[in-house]
């Protein structure tokens, strides 16, 4: 049996989500003219103090987390070793040990929170940092609007605009869950859901807005999905029938789609990019890459790299792909860990929709991570709340379920109200 949280290691959650949401530490950056006087790893190193704390006290379940989500374990140890080849070692190290004491503490909390608490925190953090970021874009344009690039856009703390899109992506899918989980908060995760779609649409990221829908829509599947068996029935043969044409569309008739959402076969010049790393790079990536996050680090200049930004005719900072990105940071073997456990994840959550309350949170997250990561860098760094969101997840989805686990709040409260109006109708009436 777990022991449940105490006050003090739901509060060192908050801030683990408050660090992940990389905010703070993009923030200071920003503050110090993106020249600051230390690396913005000290913004984060008191968060990562009490995470290792919390881990080394609850080091039982750390380590039946660990064993809960070995292709991400191995993936962490791949990043620690590419220390030893990597073009950059000092930024893979530091990266490596975030993703490190990130991806302990995350399943370390699989096993020690239920579902409710982690959305719960991560709910809070993300609103905190969301209504931070729409003060300093209406308040503080210089720090909170994009000024060189796509003028105007939100960056709010991050450092560009398709991050701050990215957060009110995955804020909305908290919100969603919120909803389904702590009922009698309705209003406020409601309220939280329109500051998290004012983020995602003020950033003016496509590629967030697409995911923020995809994310909702599937949202309003898992709750059909968790229904009674008829409506349960009846959403899945509905499922099956809107699927197969809408893949087949997508298979067959591409350019259809992509001017529906608005964008072009290039998808805003990313097209060129992957096509310049493919042609310039992968092949050197070999089986282990060039190392964790190292690439595209400015410690490291060679002609191959030079090449893709002299074909792109401008300096590129990612892959804009999370596999391709990974590839390049640690080879085949790292981009194959990362689909193992991404896949992993995702058919973990499909196989205990009606069965795991999480459901309501990693499906729509899981969802909006394949839009985002198609197209971003998101889940390749390891050092942020989605990609390490992917550990926690399938950590949770492989481990016994408990009782609070298994129902929504949604489910209790539905069960509450219909007994209290059956016992109403039940009573006498007194004139």
């Amino acid at each position: 049996m777990v022991s449940r949280a105490s006050k003090l290691e739901c509060f060192i959650l908050f801030l683990a989500a408050l660090m992940l949401s990389v905010g703070p530490s993009a923030l200071y950056v920003k503050l110090f003219n993106y020249a600051p006087p230390l690396p913005n790893i000290v913004v984060q190193l008191p968060i990562m103090g009490l995470m290792i704390l919390n881990i080394v006290y609850r080091l039982r379940e750390a380590v039946f987390g660990v064993f809960s989500a070995l292709p991400f374990m191995l993936l962490i140890l791949l990043a620690l070793a590419s220390y030893t080849w990597s073009y950059s070692p000092q930024e893979t190290l530091n990266d490596a040990v975030i993703f490190l004491v990130s991806g302990v503490y995350v399943v370390m909390a699989a096993y020690l929170f239920d579902w409710r608490d982690i959305i719960r925190m991560s709910w809070l953090a993300f609103v905190c940092v969301s209504l931070i970021s729409l003060f300093l874009y209406f308040a503080v344009p210089k720090l909170g609007q994009m000024q060189e690039v796509h003028v105007g856009a939100l960056s709010g703390m991050w450092m560009e605009k398709n991050y701050a899109g990215q957060v009110g992506v995955f804020g909305a899918a908290l919100t969603v869950a919120r909803i389904a989980m702590v009922p009698t908060k309705t209003l406020s995760s409601l309220l939280g859901l329109m500051v998290f779609m004012a983020v995602t649409l003020l950033s003016t990221s496509a590629t967030a807005l697409v995911a923020l829908l995809f994310s909702l829509a599937l949202a309003v599947w898992v709750f059909a999905m968790r229904r009674n068996t008829p409506v349960f029935v009846i959403s899945l043969w509905l499922t099956i029938f809107c699927v197969v044409p809408m893949a087949a569309m997508v298979i067959f008739d591409t350019e259809t789609v992509l001017k529906l959402l608005g964008r072009n076969s290039t998808f805003t010049g990313r097209a060129q990019i992957w096509e310049a790393v493919r042609q310039y790079s992968l092949e050197g990536a070999g089986t282990l890459g060039y190392g964790f996050n190292a690439y595209w680090s400015e410690d490291y200049d060679f002609g191959n790299r030079s090449l893709i930004f002299e074909q792109l005719g401008y300096t590129a900072n990612h892959s804009h792909n999370s596999v391709l990105e990974l590839w390049l940071s640690l080879g085949k073997f790292g981009a194959s860990l990362l689909v193992v456990g991404a896949s992993a994840a995702l058919l973990l959550s499909l196989a205990k929709i009606r069965h795991s309350a999480g459901a309501y949170f990693a499906i729509p997250f899981l969802g909006s991570a394949i839009v985002i990561g198609s197209f971003e860098s998101t889940f390749a760094a390891g050092t942020n709340f989605g990609s390490i969101m992917l550990i926690l997840i399938l950590a949770k989805m492989v481990r016994q379920r408990t009782a609070l686990d298994a129902q929504s709040g949604l489910a209790i409260f539905w069960y509450k109200m219909s007994n209290y109006v059956r016992n109403a109708q039940a009573r006498p009436a007194y004139s």
